[in-house]
C-alpha cells in the first residue's frame, strides 16, 4: 500500500470508471498511460469495480510510470438505496459507521491512505436533504478532519440540495458531479409526434441546448404553456434570424440542461409537451 501523504494537483478532467466491469483495470491503466491524471470510482460494486481502479494504480505504480502523487482520486461513498447486494459495509450498523466502514474499503480498494476527493454519491430523497443524509455528511466532514480526505463532494444533487449543504454544512462541497440528462431530453421529445428538434443530438460534441418546434403551436403558445407547469424555457430566433428564416420558421421553442437539472424536470418538461399535442 502507498502511503505518501503528498496531495496531487485537481487535474481538469478525471476518468470515469462506471460500468467498466472486467475491463476496469486496463481501462484505467490505459487512461493513465494516455495522461490522465484524475480517475473518479465508487464503492458501489453495481455500476463501479473500485477494487479494478486499485489495481491499474498498483500497476503503473510498480511500473515507475507514475506516484501516488500523481493521481487525483475521487471516490464515494454510495447509501443503501443505490447498492445490490454487494455492500462494503453493515448494512445494520449506524450510518455514521457504514460511512467509516465504506471509507475503509475504499483505501483498501485503491492502495493508500488518503482520498483526494471524497464525494456524497446523492442525497437519499429527491426533494431537501433528510436526517440520513445530514448524519452522512457529518461522517464525511469528520474525515475531512482528520486529514483522511482533501475535499468533500456531492453527486447527483439537485440546486436546493446543494445550496442546503452550502449553508448549513460546516464543511462545504468542493466538487459536485451531476449526470447530465441532455439526451433524455432528446429522445423523450423525438418520441412526441409533431415534435421536430433542430440540430445534432447533445451527444455529438454539443451544448446540451435543444431547439425544437411544435407542428400547429407557436413557440409562444408552447412555452407560456410549459412555464406554468414551472419549467424555465425560451423561444425566439436568439440571434439567428437568417438560420430561422432558412428553415421556414417563425421562432423556435429552447430548452436546455443545466449541472442543477433533474430527471424528474425533464420528465416534467416532456409530459408537458405530450399534453400540449393531444
Amino acid at each position: 500500500m502507498s502511503t505518501e501523504s503528498a496531495f496531487p494537483q485537481i487535474p481538469r478532467f478525471l476518468y470515469g470508471t462506471a460500468w467498466k466491469e472486467d475491463a476496469t483495470e486496463r481501462c484505467v491503466e490505459n487512461a493513465l498511460k494516455a495522461g490522465f491524471r484524475g480517475i473518479d470510482t465508487a464503492n458501489q460494486r453495481m455500476h463501479y469495480y473500485e477494487e479494478g481502479v486499485g489495481k491499474a494504480l498498483q500497476s503503473v505504480y510498480a511500473q515507475g510510470l507514475l506516484t501516488r502523487a500523481d493521481v487525483f482520486l475521487q471516490t464515494k461513498f454510495t447509501s443503501r438505496g443505490g447498492q445490490d447486494h454487494r455492500l462494503p459495509y453493515d448494512s445494520n450498523a449506524p450510518l455514521a459507521t457504514q460511512v467509516q466502514q465504506s471509507f475503509a474499503k475504499s483505501l483498501e480498494h485503491l492502495g493508500t491512505d488518503k482520498i483526494d476527493s471524497y464525494v456524497l454519491h446523492g442525497p437519499s430523497t429527491r426533494l431537501g436533504l433528510n436526517h440520513e443524509d445530514w448524519e452522512i455528511w457529518r461522517e464525511m466532514e469528520a474525515l475531512y478532519r482528520q486529514e483522511k480526505v482533501r475535499y468533500l463532494g456531492v453527486s447527483n444533487v439537485n440546486l436546493d440540495q446543494l445550496r442546503a449543504l452550502c449553508e448549513e454544512a460546516s464543511v462545504k462541497p468542493s466538487f459536485v458531479q451531476n449526470r447530465c440528462f441532455a439526451k433524455m431530453m432528446w429522445d423523450g421529445l423525438s418520441s412526441v409526434k409533431r415534435v421536430k428538434l433542430y440540430g445534432p443530438p447533445p451527444s455529438e460534441r454539443r451544448t446540451p441546448t435543444i431547439g425544437f418546434t411544435i407542428d400547429g403551436v407557436t413557440a409562444e403558445q408552447a412555452v407560456r404553456a410549459l412555464v406554468e407547469k414551472g419549467l424555465f424555457l425560451s423561444h425566439g430566433d436568439f440571434y439567428a434570424l437568417t438560420v430561422i428564416e432558412r428553415l421556414g420558421v417563425e421562432a423556435l421553442i429552447r430548452a436546455g440542461c443545466a449541472c442543477y437539472t433533474s430527471d424528474e424536470e425533464v420528465d416534467r418538461l416532456i409530459e408537458g409537451v405530450r399534453e400540449i399535442v393531444r
